[in-house]
C-alpha cells in the first residue's frame, strides 16, 4: 500500500506543474480573446474544473482513491469559489427544502463569522455548511472546484487530516 501511494504521489507531484503550465497557457490564451470579461473568466473556470474532474476520476478508476461516498474528511478547510461558481452553488443551495435551506443559511453565516476571526487558512478546521449530518455534500453537483479537487490516496490522511 505504502508503494501504491508513493507512485500516486509521484504521479501527482508529476502531473500539476504540467497542469499548472497547461492552465496558464489556457488562461492567457483565452483571456487575450475579445468578449465580455464573465464570459471569458467563465470559460477559464470550466476548462480548470474539467482537468481537476479528469485527473480525479482517473485515479478513481487506478483504484488509487481512499475517498468514498460521505467522507467528508477533507471538508473543514477554508473553501474559495471560482467567481463562476458562485450561481451554482446558490441556485444548488436555493433548491434545496425550505428547512434544510433556512439551517444551511444559519450554519452559512456561522461559517463566515468563524472565517472571518480565523485570519490563517491553516488553522481553520470547521465542518462545511453544505454537509448534511450523515457527512454528505448537499450541493454535490454544484460543488467547487477546491472541493472536486480534495481527494486523498491515503486513508491515514482521511481518518486525521492535516497529517
Amino acid at each position: 500500500m505504502a508503494e501504491q501511494q508513493e507512485d500516486v504521489e509521484i504521479a501527482v507531484a508529476g502531473m500539476y506543474p504540467g497542469l499548472i503550465n497547461e492552465m496558464t497557457r489556457s488562461f492567457r490564451e483565452i483571456m487575450g480573446r475579445e468578449g465580455r470579461r464573465e464570459a471569458l473568466v467563465r470559460e477559464v473556470d470550466i476548462l480548470y474544473r474539467s482537468r481537476v474532474e479528469g485527473f480525479a476520476k482517473a485515479e478513481a478508476e487506478a483504484g488509487r482513491l481512499a475517498c468514498g461516498a460521505g467522507c467528508s474528511a477533507c471538508c473543514s478547510q477554508r473553501v474559495e469559489l471560482l467567481e463562476s461558481e458562485v450561481p451554482d452553488v446558490v441556485r444548488a443551495i436555493n433548491r434545496l427544502g425550505g428547512a434544510v435551506r433556512k439551517k444551511v443559511l444559519k450554519r452559512l453565516r456561522r461559517q463566515a463569522r468563524l472565517e472571518a476571526a480565523t485570519p490563517d487558512p491553516e488553522q481553520y478546521r470547521e465542518p462545511c455548511s453544505l454537509l448534511d449530518e450523515a457527512g454528505r455534500c448537499l450541493v454535490y453537483a454544484a460543488r467547487p472546484t477546491a472541493c472536486r479537487k480534495a481527494i486523498s490516496s491515503n486513508s491515514a490522511h482521511c481518518q486525521a487530516p492535516g497529517t
